[in-house]
């Protein structure tokens, strides 16, 4: 069985889908194959097969291997494409499962950040050091302010920055 892009949610709310999943008969589990476009293991490749784990056994899905699939960067094409060296394939499960435990951490850290019902306070604004003027975290912060917060659109970020800096939050501050 090939079961292409498969998706699980898992009881406790986490979502994931995988790119390719087998069943292993001998193993009687499923094996996990993720396709990436870069032309080696990535460390941050390694955390998405780790947290594919996490949600796939959280779902009772019972996982085998995981193996990474990537471009061969060493493939000349004579002919036709053959897929078997334009790929290569590598088995990362011990990797990945050694990842689990810090995949696990991250996701209670991102639960726990979700959980906050408060927005951040302008310090998160004082950290931009842009000489332009521009903030990456501007319009994340604006759109987890009150309810009558400042338009980014209508100002450009570095005059926005400075009302944030001197703690107008929302319109009526001004």
């Amino acid at each position: 069985k090939v079961i292409f892009q498969p998706t699980v949610i898992t009881k406790s709310g986490l979502t994931c889908r995988a790119d390719i999943v087998t069943y292993d008969p001998k193993a009687d589990a499923y094996d996990i194959r993720e396709v990436k476009s870069a032309t080696k293991v990535r460390p941050e490749d390694l955390q998405d097969v780790a947290f594919q784990l996490v949600c796939f056994e959280e779902a009772g899905i019972k996982i085998g291997n995981a193996y990474l699939i990537h471009v061969n960067n060493e493939y000349v094409r004579k002919g036709d494409i053959n897929p078997q060296t334009l790929f290569i394939t590598k088995d990362v499960t011990e990797e990945a499962r050694a990842l689990v435990p810090e995949v696990k951490k991250g996701i209670a850290d991102a639960r726990a950040i979700l959980a906050v019902e408060d927005y951040p306070d302008n310090r998160v604004i004082l950290s931009c050091k842009s000489k332009t003027g521009s903030c990456e975290y501007l319009e994340t912060y604006l759109s987890q302010a009150p309810a009558k917060k400042l338009d980014v659109k209508k100002w450009p970020p570095v005059f926005a920055i400075s009302l944030l800096q001197k703690g107008v939050l929302d319109a009526n501050s001004l």
